[in-house]
């Protein structure tokens, strides 16, 4: 990733002598943040090597037409080591920091903007699981995607993980007991149900100003697929975040889906292949990372969810 002073000198270059105020944000997985100013605007420019993910913001830029609360894109241009998006700033607390009355509050709103993804058109759109920049998904069925976190393939970003879990008899036994407990329901979504998924609406990805929601970004992770996917992954990390209240949001979201006459067949074989799938793929993540304390309490967290 980049230092500011490159971090300047690239923005002036691109964009012109009316940068300032360039600071340092934060960090992510993928990608590297800063703020500015262009003539008085306020602005967030994030470095990254993988272009999909920024292009992925991009095209979801046009779902506030559609009332999800994405912050607005100015700018993709590729740069000496990989790419920057340019979008707009917006401000608030990170969603999953906000204590149990903070998330009464945004709760309703939240679920308005789940909601509103729902509404997002795919007829044109092909396929599930992370879809591209073009909006088309590459999987033909959600079982598969659901079941491709237990792949490890040399164009993965995370190749090599298979290896390293085997440091962890943990997190190799709980993967064994996982999938053998996935394989089975992962088929049970309705193949026609279908829609526009975050797929991380924690992990600092969503913003809020006391009850209302100011900003969802980071799209890279988003996919095309069962829309219970969006409070198993709420309920799945609750459990790291004291503010969320994550059994009942599971609750509040069914009600919500029932009321847009969503297809809730089998809502609870989905919703433990959704939380099963979850736990795999951040055991392999957290394998890959050499991150084994946090690997533990993930296997500690797929128990519960095998448990039930």
């Amino acid at each position: 990733m980049t230092d500011l002073p490159t971090v300047i000198h690239t923005l002036r270059a691109e964009i012109g002598e009316g940068v300032d105020a360039v600071a340092y944000q934060c960090a992510g997985t993928w990608s590297k943040c800063f703020t500015f100013r262009l003539h008085g605007v306020e602005l967030v420019a994030r470095f990254g090597p993988h272009v999909v993910d920024f292009a992925k913001d991009r095209r979801a830029a046009g779902f506030a037409a559609h009332g999800v609360p994405v912050p607005g894109f100015a700018a993709l241009f590729e740069t000496e080591d990989g790419w920057c998006a340019i979008t707009e700033r917006v401000w608030g607390a990170e969603i999953e920091n906000v204590n149990r009355r903070g998330w009464e509050l945004i709760e309703r709103p939240l679920l308005d903007a789940i909601a509103a993804m729902w509404t997002i058109d795919l007829s044109t759109a092909t396929g599930f699981g992370h879809w591209d920049a073009a909006g088309n998904a590459p999987m033909l069925t959600w079982s598969s995607v659901l079941l491709a976190v237990a792949e490890d393939r040399p164009e993965d970003r995370i190749h090599g993980w298979r290896h390293k879990i085997g440091q962890s008899p943990v997190g190799l036994e709980t993967l064994r007991t996982a999938l053998a407990e996935l394989r089975p329901i992962a088929g049970a979504c309705p193949h026609d149900e279908r829609s526009v998924v975050h797929a991380d609406l924690l992990h600092g990805n969503a913003l809020v100003v006391e009850d209302r929601i100011n900003g969802i970004f980071d799209w890279g992770a988003s996919m095309y697929g069962d829309p219970v996917f969006e409070p198993a992954w709420v309920s799945f990390w609750a459990p790291w975040h004291p503010g969320i209240d994550g059994p009942g949001f599971v609750d509040r979201w069914r009600v919500r889906a029932m009321s847009a006459e969503r297809d809730l067949s089998a809502f609870d074989e989905r919703l433990r292949a959704c939380h099963l799938s979850i736990g795999v793929e951040h055991l392999a993540y957290n394998a890959y990372r050499g991150r084994w304390d946090v690997l533990e309490r993930v296997a500690a967290r797929i128990r519960d969810a095998i448990d039930g």
